[in-house]
């Protein structure tokens, strides 16, 4: 998204909400926030994002492919700043399909803090006031599942790069799942060229996609390990994010896990801590994980990757090995040359756990 231009309504194509519906909210901003708020938010790509401008006394929340009114916001002139009392959704089902107001709130909500403002919803909401019912004022509900990740960094795009991660990841788990278990020399004579069926039909991802999605799906809310933990179980117990409506494949480990988490056990403490108990569990699904941890230091990087891994694989063996994939996929992220990362990471693992006196 682009929030240095001003966004004006002869930008874009824009229709106009045919079927608005009333919803009372109770946002304030400072005068400083209202500049900011009156440039509006230009989207760089055309696809499942917003454009906002501000015209007449008022925002205007646009979906940018088709031009959509979903939402128009009046600001109001207060007494040292401005509010939000009310706004207008649109109930035309053919172009916007919700219809719960609750969402509706969350959404514009989401989109004037993180999107244009680039901080915390409750920052803006009138005296702390959180709408009863609302169960996750920084979610978004009504957009993408995956939607807030790409406002972490104010006016960066990372749109095209988490959608890369999650495809590949579901990509690259279809194509072996048909050959897990199987030896290298097995491979070899019978090398994998396409999706191929195995019990299952072919293109069908494993539960390395399914808690890649589940992980990633909590990150779009605050960073909570229950959140997270609730995820993980509702996909063991009721099939949640998997391919085919039934899950079909799960380690020894991880089930254990799981097993604890739904009985209420906290989760950084949920994996076994064995070395017998090693195994990529954790690994497999930690990609989504390096979208929140970008521009945090390396010491918070270690200890959020240690809490997360650990709600599965708890021995240090697994840990690092999350550690170490995310702090080169990060360098990656930068653009940098594999030989050279692999180079950079020698040193800089090194001393980080020499910091922390792990042998």
């Amino acid at each position: 998204m682009n929030i240095a231009t001003l966004a004006s309504r002869l930008r874009q194509k824009t229709v106009p909400i045919d079927n608005p519906k009333r919803i009372e909210i109770a946002l304030t901003f400072t005068d400083n926030q209202f500049a900011k708020l009156s440039k509006g938010l230009i989207p760089l790509q055309m696809e499942d994002k917003w454009f906002i401008f501000y015209e007449n006394d008022a925002l205007y929340c646009h979906r940018s492919w088709t031009g959509f009114g979903i939402y128009q916001a009046p600001l109001i002139k207060e007494m040292g700043g401005y509010s939000i009392k009310e706004f207008w959704a649109e109930r035309n089902q053919e172009k916007y399909k919700n219809e719960d107001d609750n969402t509706d709130i969350e959404t514009i909500s989401f989109l004037i803090a993180r999107g244009l403002l680039g901080i915390d919803v409750r920052q803006i909401y009138a005296n702390q006031h959180i709408p009863a019912g609302t169960d996750s004022i920084t979610g978004l509900k009504g957009w993408s599942n995956f939607g807030s990740l790409l406002f972490t960094h104010p006016g960066v795009d990372y749109t095209d790069k988490i959608k890369s991660v999650l495809f590949g990841v579901a990509v690259g788990n279809a194509l072996g799942v048909p050959v897990e278990f199987k030896n290298r020399p097995t491979i070899r004579k019978n090398p994998v060229t396409d999706m191929i069926g195995y019990n299952l039909p072919p293109g069908t991802f494993s539960d390395d996609s399914s808690l890649t999605f589940c992980l990633a799906e909590a990150l779009t809310k605050e960073f909570d390990l229950n959140t997270i933990g609730e995820n993980f179980v509702k996909w063991y117990h009721h099939n949640y994010w998997t391919p085919r409506g039934k899950v079909f494949d799960i380690g020894i480990t991880t089930r254990r896990a799981i097993d604890r988490l739904a009985k209420g056990k906290r989760p950084d403490l949920a994996g076994d801590v064995e070395v017998s108990s090693n195994g990529n569990g954790s690994l497999m699904r930690i990609s989504p994980l390096l979208f929140y941890l970008l521009d945090k230091p390396i010491e918070e990087r270690f200890e959020i990757t240690k809490q997360v891994s650990s709600m599965t694989h708890g021995h240090i063996r697994s840990v690092m090995a999350c550690f170490y994939y995310l702090e080169f996929a990060r360098q990656l992220f930068a653009e940098r040359d594999k030989f050279e990362i692999y180079k950079n990471l020698q040193t800089e693992i090194t001393n980080h756990l020499t910091s922390l006196s792990i042998n």
